[in-house]
C-alpha cells in the first residue's frame, strides 16, 4: 500500500530538522507514526535512525537502543546506563536524526526518565542532533510533554498530534475510486492506516467484515482492548459505557439508567474516554456544552464504533441470520458513520433536537421531537445559516425536492426559526461520494 497524505506532518519534520529541535510525535495505535517517520527519513535522505523502546527493565531498553543504534555508532562500548548510552548518541559525527519510538515505555519503567532526558536536552554537546520521540499512549504522552509540571514540558520544538485520516486519502491508498462501496470499507476501519492493509476490495463489504470481526483470529478482534490498554483505561465501568453508546444510548442519563448507577458516578469515565479519543461529544447547535441535556456522546473512531455498534451486539447470532438481515443492520451503521462523516465535512457544523408540544384539535397535546443532520455557516457566505438533512441512499430530484419541502416545514416548527431569518437548506446524500 502506498504512502499518501500527511503533507503538513512532512514539512513540519522537514522544519524541525532544519533548527536541530525536539519533535513530539503522537496519535493513537496503528495511525501511522512510524511509517510517518521512516518514509520522511527515506524521503529526505537524511542521515537517522530510529529505535523501538520496549517493555522491559531499564538494562534492557537501554541495551535494545543500543543494539538498533550500534551501526551509527563511533565508539561500540555498551552502555548499563542513560547518561552513557547519550555519550555515544554524542560522539556521532555528523547531522543525526534520533527517533525514539514508544517513548512511553521507558517512563513505565522508570519515572525519573523525563527528567533524565530533560538534563540531557538542556545539556547535550551534540547540537547537530535532531530528536523525534514518538508515542501510542496520548494521555502519558500529554502528560509527559504538556503537563506544565512536567521536566520535558516547554522542551519540544513542534508537537505533532496524527489524526485519523479521511475517506479520500483511503482511496487514493488502496487506488480505488469513491464510491458506496468504498465508503462502507471505509466506515469499518476509519482514518487509520495500518487497517487500510488488512482490506481487500475485490471482496465485498460482507466478506471483508468477516475477515477483520467476525471470523477466527480477525484482524481487529482483539483491537479495542489494546487501544483501552494503551490509554490505561481498565475496568468495567469504561466498557458498560461503550458497549451502550454501541447500543443506541447516547444521553448520560440513559447511559447511566442502563448500567444502573447514578450520573453523577459517571464523570470521572466520560473524561478518560474523552481524553483518551474514544468519544466525542454532540452538542446541541446554538447549545452550550455546559448542558447535559443537549450533549449527546459519541464513538469517535470508526471500527471502535462498529466493534461496538455491530460486532458485539451481535457476535454470537451473525453466523445464524440471513443476508437480509445482515443488510438491515449495516445499513443502520453505515447511514450514522455517514452522516458523521458529511457533518465533518462542513466547518463548526452540529447536530440539533429540541421537542416541542403541538395541541391537537381534540385538545390532546402530545410532544414532538423535531432534529435536524446538521446546521452550519455557509464558508462562502459566513452568515448564512444552513440546515442540512443527510441520506444514505442516492436520490432522485424528485425525492430531493420532496426532502426539501419537508425541511422546510420542519424548520418552521423549531424554535430555531423565530432566531435565524432565511436559512439556506440542503439535502446531502451519496451523490455527495459518487460526484465529489
Amino acid at each position: 500500500m502506498k504512502f499518501v497524505n500527511r503533507k503538513l506532518e512532512l514539512d513540519l519534520l522537514s522544519e524541525s530538522h532544519k533548527k536541530n529541535g525536539l519533535v513530539v510525535l503522537f496519535g493513537r495505535r496503528r495511525i501511522g507514526k512510524s511509517n510517518l517517520l521512516e518514509y520522511w527519513l527515506k524521503k529526505s535522505k537524511i542521515r537517522g535512525c530510529r529505535v523501538q523502546c520496549i517493555q522491559g527493565t531499564s538494562e534492557s531498553q537501554i541495551k535494545s537502543i543500543y543494539d538498533d543504534l550500534k551501526d551509527f555508532l563511533n565508539i561500540h562500548i555498551e552502555p548499563t546506563t542513560w547518561p552513557q548510552l547519550f555519550q555515544l548518541i554524542d560522539d556521532i559525527a555528523g547531522p543525526f536524526t534520533l527517533a525514539i519510538d514508544e517513548f512511553p515505555y521507558l517512563v513505565e519503567t522508570q519515572k525519573s526518565v523525563p527528567s533524565i532526558f530533560q538534563k540531557w536536552i538542556d545539556t547535550k554537546k551534540k547540537k547537530d542532533l535532531h530528536l523525534v520521540l514518538l508515542g501510542s499512549s496520548q494521555h502519558m504522552m500529554h502528560d509527559i510533554f504538556l503537563n506544565k509540571a512536567a521536566p520535558l514540558f516547554g522542551r519540544a520544538h513542534r508537537e505533532i498530534k496524527l489524526e485519523a485520516m479521511s475517506f479520500e486519502a483511503f482511496c487514493e491508498a488502496l487506488d480505488i475510486g469513491p464510491t458506496q462501496k468504498s465508503f462502507e470499507l471505509y466506515a469499518l476501519v476509519g482514518g487509520v492506516p495500518k487497517y487500510w492493509e488488512y482490506i481487500d476490495a475485490h471482496l465485498t463489504v460482507e466478506k471483508n467484515i468477516d475477515q477483520l470481526f467476525f471470523n477466527y483470529a480477525a484482524f481487529l478482534e482483539n483491537e479495542p482492548r489494546k487501544l483501552l490498554q494503551d490509554e490505561g483505561i481498565e475496568g468495567l465501568i469504561p466498557l458498560s459505557v461503550l458497549d451502550c453508546i454501541g447500543r443506541g444510548a447516547h444521553k448520560p442519563s440513559d447511559i447511566a439508567a442502563r448500567i444502573g448507577i447514578q450520573q453523577s458516578q459517571l464523570s470521572r469515565t466520560f473524561t478518560a474516554l474523552l481524553e483518551g479519543h474514544f468519544l466525542t461529544k454532540d452538542i446541541c447547535f446554538n447549545e452550550g456544552a455546559k448542558n447535559p441535556k443537549k450533549v449527546l456522546y459519541q464513538i469517535q473512531d470508526y471500527s471502535f464504533c462498529f466493534w461496538y455498534q455491530v460486532y458485539t451486539p451481535y457476535q454470537a447470532r451473525w453466523p445464524r441470520m440471513t443476508a437480509e438481515e445482515k443488510r438491515h443492520v449495516l445499513q443502520l451503521y453505515f447511514s450514522k458513520i455517514f452522516e458523521d462523516y458529511m457533518r465533518k465535512q462542513h466547518k463548526g457544523a452540529q447536530r440539533y433536537w429540541e421537542s416541542i408540544k403541538i395541541k391537537k384539535p381534540n385538545g390532546e397535546i402530545i410532544v414532538k421531537g423535531i432534529e435536524f443532520d446538521a446546521v452550519f455557516y455557509d464558508e462562502k457566505h459566513p452568515k448564512q445559516l444552513v440546515i442540512a438533512e443527510i441520506k444514505y441512499k442516492n436520490l432522485s430530484t424528485q425525492q430531493t425536492l420532496t426532502l426539501l419541502s419537508e425541511l422546510k416545514k420542519k424548520w418552521e416548527q423549531s424554535k430555531l426559526s423565530s432566531q435565524y431569518e432565511n436559512p439556506s437548506f440542503r439535502i446531502i446524500d451519496l451523490n455527495k461520494i459518487n460526484h465529489p
